[in-house]
């Protein structure tokens, strides 16, 4: 009789555990350790106040370093947790780029590290650089051209830096609409432009966004203009 009765009981257990894992997937959850009193608290946990965290860490020569950049990479996930419910875990790569190709385009190391750890990843693994960086900067230009009773597909834009985030940019405010042909892009040589001696050898990353004019470009007034580079421009 007691036999009998344990056995019902473990298949009662079982029954419901899988019921339980069908209905929440996970038992566990990633909780934040502070407090948020209201939305204004995200100015400090990311930013501008997070970047106090970075500049206190980074190095003499000016790396911020993977420690530095973990501060940043913790509040982007403070907000995934609080305002989507999203479980994110965030990783800073100590690594350095080891094939650089020119100032400020490359392939980087980071892209190569992202590309494994898609391929070999059950959950979505998430480039800040890109997928953080982009619709954000497409969501502040689509709010500020209707404050100006613009369109995107009728604006000139100038893209200074063509690295992984602004080509990422880029790519996602022409899937939206804007014209390729009204759009000129920067690296540390000057405009991705036809007749550049050195656009041969990078076809890959370059031809995508290379003006079909002959001159050197040099932005204008009335251009709009998006600037995700070294601190150091100048424009």
């Amino acid at each position: 009789m007691l036999a009998r009765l344990l056995n019902t009981q473990t298949e009662f257990y079982k029954t419901l555990v899988e019921k339980a894992h069908k209905f929440f997937r996970v038992k566990i959850r990633i909780m934040p350790k502070c407090a948020l009193c209201g939305f204004n608290w995200f100015n400090a946990y990311y930013t501008p106040g997070v970047s106090r965290i970075s500049t206190n860490i980074r190095v003499t020569d000016g790396d911020v370093t993977p420690v530095g950049g973990l501060g940043v990479m913790k509040g982007k996930k403070l907000l995934m947790k609080y305002l989507c419910g999203i479980d994110a875990v965030p990783i800073c790569i100590d690594s350095k780029v080891v094939e650089k190709t020119d100032a400020d385009t490359y392939r980087s190391q980071a892209d190569k590290v992202v590309d494994v750890l898609r391929e070999i990843c059950d959950i979505p693994v998430y480039y800040d650089d890109q997928q953080g960086t982009a619709p954000v900067t497409l969501a502040g230009l689509l709010n500020a051209l209707r404050l100006v009773y613009k369109r995107l597909e009728d604006i000139e834009m100038v893209f200074i830096g063509a690295g992984s985030a602004n080509a990422t940019c880029l790519r996602l405010i022409v899937s939206a609409g804007a014209d390729p042909k009204k759009i000129v892009m920067f690296n540390i040589n000057g405009s991705l432009r036809c007749g550049r001696d050195n656009i041969e050898k990078y076809s890959r990353f370059y031809r995508k966004w290379v003006n079909g004019n002959m001159q050197e470009h040099k932005p204008k007034q009335n251009q709009d203009i998006l600037i995700l580079s070294w601190s150091e421009i100048k424009t």
